[in-house]
């Protein structure tokens, strides 16, 4: 994997994850990688930090008490004077209905766990860039849309209806190849492990594969689901 270079000054990010063993494990991370962090521990903690002082970005878990991710999105974006401030939503639901709740509460980015620690920089620097793209865009008043993925500049054209569509579509297939992919590894678990699969009850047709010690660089879930 190719690896994202250290932002060029130092970053604010907000991480709002009511777990203070994952918290902290994304916190060494990014101060790793040369980013100013800090933490709340749920979304209504998370709003009184954002007012206080603004972050570039902020990584959000999506379960927690008092206030849950989507709900501190929707309050945030819903701020004529925060809703720039670009937000990472983290879970470990990858339904298509969790998704397009994401997209319903307005958040620039949705990561699923486990997830490599590099491909959450690459992300900071994505939601980053974009914003300063529209910000450009908004002040020159130019049409169609620009943006940026994997470090190239496109710049579309098509109306808003259709680039969902196509989005949509994209979405569809990547939920079609996991759900084939895990299902052909069922097929290859033995029996007993069908047998022991934790979902078997409410009718799961794919079991998880087989857990691997984790790397420094993964960041994983502690709770069941989050």
């Amino acid at each position: 994997m190719t690896t994202t270079d250290p932002p060029q000054e130092s970053v604010h990010v907000l991480i709002v994850e009511d777990s203070l063993v994952q918290a902290q494990a994304l916190r060494i991370s990014l101060e790793s990688h040369g980013y100013r962090v800090d933490m709340a521990a749920n979304g209504a903690e998370g709003l009184e930090r954002v007012r206080a002082l603004p972050p570039a970005v902020v990584i959000s878990d999506v379960e927690m008490p008092q206030m849950d991710g989507y709900e501190f999105c929707q309050t945030l974006k819903a701020d004529p004077a925060l809703r720039s401030i670009p937000v990472i939503l983290l879970t470990s639901h990858t339904e298509p209905e969790d998704i397009f709740r994401g997209l319903e509460v307005k958040a620039d980015n949705y990561l699923t766990k486990p997830y490599d620690a590099e491909v959450l920089f690459s992300r900071i620097e994505h939601v980053l860039a974009n914003r300063d793209l529209r910000n450009r865009q908004k002040r020159s008043h130019s049409r169609g849309v620009e943006v940026i993925y994997s470090r190239r500049r496109h710049k579309l054209d098509n109306d808003r209806e259709q680039i969902l569509e196509l989005l949509m579509s994209s979405l569809d297939n990547a939920m079609r190849g996991h759900a084939g992919s895990r299902a052909r590894a069922r097929r290859r678990a033995p029996p007993a492990a069908r047998r022991d699969c934790p979902s078997a009850r409410r009718g799961c047709l794919t079991c998880p594969r087989p857990s691997t010690p984790s790397s420094s660089k993964t960041i994983r879930s502690t709770r069941g689901s989050s």
